[in-house]
């Protein structure tokens, strides 16, 4: 169990919130409010918003080839690209 946890004020915006776990390299933050528990913010909330963003930037501009069903076998795809 952890003594030191690190916590986020309920007003605070999920960019401080995600740059904060970012540079303590954790997985989670105690969302909080007059001391009191409100809530929880993970890793994996933010990987959910990173695909819904995605969802609305391909709807709202489409592009020819983003597609990764098009290559043919995994030789094609270089991860060295990101």
């Amino acid at each position: 169990m952890q003594k030191d946890l690190y916590t986020v004020a309920g007003d605070a915006d999920m960019r401080s919130a995600g740059m904060l776990m970012q540079q303590h390299k954790i997985g989670s933050l105690l969302v909080m409010e007059a001391e009191k528990l409100v809530g929880i913010i993970t890793d994996s909330d933010y990987v959910s918003l990173a695909i819904n963003l995605l969802e609305q930037i391909d709807e709202a501009m489409p592009m020819e080839g983003d597609d990764f069903d098009s290559f043919d076998d995994a030789d094609d795809f270089d991860s060295g690209d990101f």
